[in-house]
């Protein structure tokens, strides 16, 4: 693929603040929430401050949301309901930010873990695992602090912050383990409630609330559907199958119901209901259209349950998102591993196997190799080894996470088929052809051994292939190991 130049200007961050994306929102049972306003109380306190962003922190520099700069030097922290310092942000990590959009000001930032507990199960082949009877799926977006997937055990106790899709599954943007957890926690809808039994469930988990603090319930009045959050001790939780005796029921409200009239809106998530042809429900949220919204990456007629949206407008008086623009977003075919080549920080681009790539305000950050905390474009140098996914958009590839690792000397390359050759046994991807030889390895749908005319008469254009040479000398070298991925494009 020629270089490609990347048209937005990226921002060299100077100063702490927080950087976030607009990711994927709790839907069907968990709209996503939001708490109290805390105020700044200074001259950059917002003046405005119930307009919302949600999303997760994409790294540490200038805060962005969605592009949009906010001054946190003021912004309360909120973890757990407790006041905490800025240092116990991670990327990853899911928040709500309350500010002012039009003063760029944030005047709170509240965290969320949405489940905390033990790891019941593991699925290595779909990359899901189970902790308190929520199914958790993982993906390329996924951040593990200091562990990863295949690290992880049965039994292990895990914080996730993650998002509910349209089928009630928590999409997990950030794992980490704990060493104890005398509390467990899980965010989620109401089901099944059956008041005389005091109990309830919350996708898998049966909760018994019978001697729960229910201060915080409007009326004190339990109901299916309401968004909740629930703490229990954790000697008070059985397996299987999953029941937990809940200490504290709190209620959770989502984001409609506590914004004013005029406030902006910006949110990233599912669909999760379509009403008619202009009406639909994004994180539980609802959203009206017009003939005035602007649509991107496609139309009207695409919104379907399950889509991925970014949405952005403002709450009017019935409490419905009306939507300026609508964005749909796209899945992470590509992977690449490699040395950096070139940067151009003024454009913020970078190249990697001659494939220009190019980091925005929404791309997530993260220096596993220095651990630096402020870490951004400017900190990278020519010969660094980072790690990319992302997605092609037009002729560019945009990095929605990019990583700083460990020297390494090979080479990762995965991206959809653009074409391939039987006779010749090349295959092209992201304008590389790869060619083999005879020690080529060869893998399908984590079958491996595979013959290479079986992989070349399987191979089909739009596959997501990866490729990786090791040693890596250069792209016109013959690749050590050829894979086709599955479909979720998974290779953990």
């Amino acid at each position: 693929m020629k270089n490609l130049v990347h048209s937005s200007m990226f921002y060299l961050r100077q100063f702490v603040m927080i950087s976030l994306t607009i990711l994927a929102g709790f839907a069907i049972a968990a709209p996503l929430f939001l708490a109290g306003c805390g105020g700044g109380g200074s001259t950059t306190a917002a003046t405005n401050p119930n307009d919302v962003s949600v999303g997760a922190i994409t790294g540490f520099g200038s805060v962005y949301v969605n592009g949009m700069r906010f001054d946190t030097s003021n912004a309360k922290v909120i973890a757990d309901d407790v006041e905490v310092d800025e240092s116990a942000l991670e990327v990853g990590m899911i928040v709500t930010v309350m500010g002012d959009h039009a003063e760029g000001v944030a005047d709170e930032i509240e965290v969320e873990e949405t489940v905390k507990g033990p790891i019941e199960s593991i699925d290595p082949s779909t990359d899901t695992l189970v902790v308190l009877g929520q199914t958790v799926l993982t993906d390329e977006m996924t951040v593990f602090h200091e562990t990863d997937f295949l690290s992880l055990m049965e039994g292990t106790l895990v914080e996730v912050s993650g998002l509910r899709n349209d089928a009630g599954e928590i999409v997990a943007s950030f794992i980490e383990l704990e060493d104890a957890l005398p509390k467990y926690k899980v965010i989620g809808s109401i089901s099944d409630l059956d008041t005389s039994l005091f109990e309830f469930k919350i996708s898998g988990l049966t909760v018994n609330y019978s001697a729960a603090n229910l201060t915080n319930i409007t009326d004190g009045v339990l109901s299916d559907g309401m968004l909740v959050s629930v703490k229990g001790d954790s000697n008070d939780y059985s397996n299987p199958p999953p029941y937990l005796v809940a200490t504290k029921v709190q209620q959770k409200h989502a984001v409609h119901e506590d914004a004013d009239e005029g406030s902006e809106i910006e949110i990233e998530g599912y669909v999760t209901v379509v009403t008619s042809a202009t009406e639909f429900e994004i994180n539980g949220i609802p959203v009206s259209t017009d003939d005035n919204t602007r649509f991107e990456g496609g139309v009207a007629d695409d919104i379907q349950p399950g889509v991925k949206l970014e949405v952005e407008g403002y709450l009017d008086d019935n409490g419905v998102l009306q939507a300026d623009e609508v964005e749909f977003k796209f899945d992470n075919d590509v992977k690449i591993e490699a040395d950096i080549e070139a940067i151009d920080a003024d454009n913020g681009t970078i190249t990697l196997l001659g494939i220009t790539v190019a980091i925005n305000d929404q791309t997530r950050v993260r220096d596993d190799r220095d651990e630096e905390r402020m870490f951004d474009i400017s900190d990278l140098a020519e010969g660094d080894r980072v790690e990319v996914k992302g997605y092609v958009e037009g002729d560019v590839v945009i990095a929605t996470r990019l990583e700083r690792d460990e020297a390494d000397t090979s080479a990762t390359l995965q991206g959809p088929v653009d074409a391939f050759d039987v006779n010749n046994m090349t295959v092209t991807l992201l304008g590389i052809t790869v060619s083999v030889d005879a020690g080529t390895e060869y893998e399908i749908d984590e079958v491996e051994s595979v013959l290479a005319g079986d992989f070349f008469g399987y191979l089909a254009e739009g596959m997501i292939v990866k490729v990786k040479w090791d040693p890596f000398v250069d792209v016109t070298g013959p690749a050590t190991e050829l894979e086709i991925e599955s479909e979720d494009g998974s290779d953990d």
